[in-house]
């Protein structure tokens, strides 16, 4: 029995993408978090050579960004898992997209916590903060 019409998409193809995307993007996330911890401490230094004060965010993203890691790597390989291992019901569906989400908005925010200083570095440099 064929289930798609000529020149149309077949729906197991469909769902493949749709199981692949899921699994990918929480993947993809927790890479940019690995990328963000690694590279936050660098502004560390660079703030003292200034005499500056890191932004409370990236403090925090120093402080706990290895739990942040953690979570996200977590969130990542939970959906995989649900991806690979489960049948692509609507439930499956909205926890991989929900599970994703998260680990999206902690990504951002992390790597707001990463330009922050950059933007505070103009204001330091031009001598418009004063150091605490």
């Amino acid at each position: 029995m064929n289930d798609t019409a000529p020149g149309s998409v077949p729906v197991s193809t469909i769902l493949k993408v749709i199981r692949f995307g899921l699994g990918a993007l929480p993947v993809i996330f927790c890479i940019q978090v690995i990328l963000i911890v690694a590279a936050v401490p660098v502004f560390a230094a660079m703030f003292a050579d200034f005499g500056a004060r890191l932004p409370e965010l990236t403090v925090i993203t120093m402080n706990y960004g290895v739990i942040g890691l953690a979570l996200a790597v977590v969130g990542a390989a939970c959906a995989v898992y649900l991806c690979i291992k489960r049948e692509l019901t609507k439930t499956t569906i909205l926890s991989t997209a929900l599970i994703g989400l998260a680990v999206f908005v902690m990504a951002q925010v992390m790597t707001l916590s990463l330009f922050l200083p950059i933007f505070q570095l103009g204001a330091v440099a031009g001598g418009l903060e004063t150091t605490n």
